[in-house]
């Protein structure tokens, strides 16, 4: 069980509609702002840039710098990927597990668009470059924000492909991927293969309100419940559930 936060505050050059990830802008849009993502085990704040040159694509960079909090044992180190695990018996008694970190993560990606009135797909697919301030005998870490082991660089993907029943109604399914790029030297090829590459697929359902004032524009409530298609830790049939609520405030 988790929650976070994530607050943007920025400048809209052209439209406000290309803030809103999945839908389609007017193009030649831009926004300039910052970032902050707040959860129990971490904090990061940051710059972000996007531009929407095409109707269909908006490109993004983001960079935040922060730290975990050395909190629930969140934040795991490791010699390898050999000795890599998520078992509850190894927090504590494992010096490097769950200690507080700086972290400075940055990322690259796009939203892409296509859709009509009634269907529409959508993705997200961004590299991420994570710095950890690791120890002379650490080679990776356990993030828990992207649920995956790290060294330096991963790729995420998310598409969606979604029906609209009725206005403000969403229902579909969405695919994550995530791949880590971990070398060939951090632990044996076996491995090295089972840690790098998690999926997960799953219905994901939102409903958006009429806006209540220009300060409380578009609440949107969604649900997303995904079971793991392959994962190095997690095993079963426990999905993974997601519930968030979202809002713009725009000044204009």
């Amino acid at each position: 069980i988790g929650a976070m936060n994530e607050s943007k505050l920025g400048v809209f050059f052209g439209s406000a509609r290309t803030q809103e990830a999945g839908q389609v802008s007017t193009g030649r849009d831009l926004y300039v702002g910052a970032n902050l993502t707040v959860t129990p085990a971490f904090m990061r704040a940051g710059i972000a840039l996007e531009a929407t040159p095409l109707r269909w694509a908006t490109f993004y960079v983001t960079s935040e710098a922060g730290g975990f909090f050395g909190t629930l044992g969140s934040l795991r180190t490791y010699a390898s990927a050999d000795v890599a695990s998520l078992a509850d018996a190894d927090v504590g008694q494992t010096p490097a597990l769950g200690q507080s970190r700086p972290v400075i993560q940055t990322i690259a990606g796009t939203y892409l668009n296509a859709g009509s009135s009634m269907f529409q797909a959508r993705g997200n697919v961004r590299i991420v470059h994570e710095w950890v301030n690791l120890g002379r005998s650490e080679r990776t870490f356990y993030d828990p924000n992207w649920d995956i082991l790290v060294a330096t660089y991963l790729i995420a993907a998310d598409v969606d492909l979604l029906s609209r029943p009725s206005k403000g109604v969403k229902l579909g399914l969405r695919y994550s991927l995530l791949h880590s790029l971990l070398p060939d030297d951090i632990g044996s090829a076996a491995t090295v293969r089972r840690n790098a590459t998690t999926q997960k697929m799953g219905p994901i359902a939102s409903v958006t309100l009429p806006d209540f004032s220009p300060a409380f524009r578009s609440p949107t409530f969604s649900l997303l419940t995904q079971w793991w298609l392959s994962h190095p830790f997690r095993t079963g049939t426990t999905p993974y559930v997601g519930i968030s609520f979202g809002f713009r405030a725009v000044a204009e």
